[in-house]
């Protein structure tokens, strides 16, 4: 039996990948993947972390990216309440902290809780059926990497709208199922898929509509850059603009007036976004980023 994709209801899927009997199945219509046999895949998503998960990482990694990541959520929301579903061990919650927001994290590994709430982070564990939210309390919230996670990433975003004041925003982040390396490199596909513990694997049109099914409006996902491509493209630009700038510097060589002169030619405006538009069209990174609005 193939069973219909979960997010349109409309079409059987075929098989995109497959990893010790799991398989990814895509829809044809919508795009949208799963995890088969989904059920199965359900039991495994939901078993709690093994003893132990969190404490075999520092959690004092990542400090400065979360910082980072936090400064540039915080740039496209206003408010002063963010809820951070899936909070983990609260290194994102504690970094919106740092700029004003006042924070409160769900959170369901008993250890993860543990560790956030030594940070100082109000945390409630629980998983987001049961947390006890206040109805439109919230300017901001987020959920990094766990909307692939629930069984039914449609009932947890309707809920998630009740939680947000009208106007407020909604951050998503998830694996980009089309990313061009998890095509070609083994490790990078059981990275974007994580089998059987993925329920869900977006691409950036089945995340758009997921949101817009769901009641929010002025959805934008972005897909990222690989990191190498990145640097590169930003390497260039450095380049580029050190060699106007030495340009613009140079004294007149012998014998030429002023009028004789060049300009440097200045940059095309958005030439740097028209290339990495085009990476990410052709060569598209591995994770989806959303926003969006509540509406209603």
């Amino acid at each position: 039996m193939n069973p219909l994709c979960p997010l349109c209801r409309a079409h059987p899927g075929a098989v995109h990948a497959r990893w010790h009997g799991w398989q990814v199945r895509v829809c044809p219509g919508c795009h949208h993947g799963w995890t088969h046999p989904f059920d199965e895949a359900a039991r495994h998503a939901d078993a709690p972390h093994s003893e132990g998960y969190y404490e075999t990482r520092s959690m004092t990694d990542g400090v400065e990216r979360y910082r980072a990541r936090a400064r540039g959520v915080a740039a496209q929301a206003q408010g002063s309440r963010v809820l951070d579903v899936g909070c983990g061990t609260g290194g994102f919650l504690a970094a919106l902290g740092e700029l004003g927001w006042e924070g409160i994290g769900i959170e369901r590994s008993p250890d993860a809780v543990r560790a956030a709430r030594a940070k100082g982070l109000t945390v409630q564990e629980c998983t987001l059926d049961d947390a006890r939210i206040e109805q439109h309390s919230f300017d901001l919230v987020t959920m990094l990497h766990v909307l692939e996670h629930l069984p039914d990433p449609a009932s947890a975003l309707e809920r998630i709208s009740g939680a947000l004041r009208r106007g407020g925003t909604l951050w998503v982040e998830v694996p980009n199922r089309e990313a061009w390396a998890a095509g070609v490199w083994p490790p990078a596909q059981r990275h974007v898929f994580d089998l059987p513990h993925h329920l869900h694997h977006f691409s950036a049109s089945s995340l758009q509509r997921l949101l817009r099914e769901t009641g929010y409006v002025g959805v934008d996902v972005t897909v990222s850059v690989p990191p190498l491509l990145l640097g590169l493209v930003d390497g260039a630009a450095r380049a580029r603009r050190a060699l106007l700038s030495s340009r613009r510097a140079a004294p007149p060589t012998s014998g030429s007036g002023p009028e004789m002169r060049r300009p440097a030619q200045a940059s095309a405006p958005g030439s740097g976004a028209r290339t990495l538009n085009a990476i990410r069209r052709t060569l598209p990174g591995w994770k989806l980023t959303a926003r969006a609005v509540r509406s209603r």
